[in-house]
């Protein structure tokens, strides 16, 4: 099975190179085609790094906690001058990041590798998408570069991915619909929330550690929210099982 995870990563990573190629040629600033680039480059990294890490407990535990508390940090900074923004902020970000814990200490790494994947389909093709073909602005407010467009890709994608890796995770076709549907649902939720955060705090970006990124939260609140969604929901069927 490991081989059909990498060659899910790879595959994707390649389609992306093209799209990436494509958005680029209907682009004019040399800058924005070399960030994209930068972006596309670090990502890659990133997902490498955290899916090795999940065959190792105690690796995967450390990458974890650094999500955690870096994420928490640049929440922190860029919101310390609004209490009444920080303040439930923060609270928000405390609950999901202790559901996000659970996720990565309670799961099997089929589990862990499947949240993974699903929603780094999602943001990345979601964003793909929305860049080739965004129209209809989603959240103008809230998330200005946000388009239906670019939803539908990224749900079409984390669909078929979810299909792909039905048996890697004991799953039913159906099942691993509704599996995918939740993760992808999850994903835009936290996206959504860190870009009400920005907006509400008055920034841009909440950092530039990552380059490319707009910040180290920027790239993992989706993950942050979908695995803190499907420890919610594994606890609560356990406890219905158990009823």
């Amino acid at each position: 099975m490991e081989l059909v995870i990498w060659s899910i990563i790879t595959s994707y990573f390649l389609i992306g190179a093209v799209l990436i190629a494509l958005i680029n040629k209907k682009t004019v600033d040399r800058q924005e085609i070399k960030q994209r680039w930068i972006k596309y480059i670090v990502y890659i990294a990133i997902v490498t790094i955290t899916v090795i890490a999940t065959e190792y407990i105690l690796p995967f535990k450390f990458l974890i906690m650094a999500i955690v508390l870096i994420g928490g940090g640049e929440l922190v900074a860029v919101g310390s001058r609004k209490l009444l923004v920080l303040v439930p902020g923060l609270i928000v970000y405390s609950l999901l990041s202790v559901g996000f814990y659970y996720y990565a200490t309670e799961s099997g790494r089929p589990q862990l590798l499947s949240v993974y994947l699903l929603v780094f389909v999602f943001d990345g093709f979601s964003q793909l998408s929305g860049q080739l073909f965004g129209k209809i602005h989603l959240l103008p407010t809230i998330s200005p570069n946000k388009t239906v467009e670019g939803l539908i890709g990224g749900f079409f994608l984390t669909l078929v991915t979810g299909m792909i890796l039905h048996r890697y995770i004991e799953l039913s076709v159906f099942q691993a619909i509704l599996f995918s549907i939740g993760i992808a649902a999850a994903s835009f939720g936290g996206d959504v929330l860190a870009s009400l955060y920005k907006r509400l705090t008055g920034v841009k970006d909440y950092s530039q550690l990552l380059p490319g990124h707009g910040g180290f939260l920027d790239r993992f609140d989706s993950y942050i929210a979908a695995g803190a969604v499907y420890w919610l929901f594994v606890a609560f069927h356990s406890i219905i099982i158990a009823v």
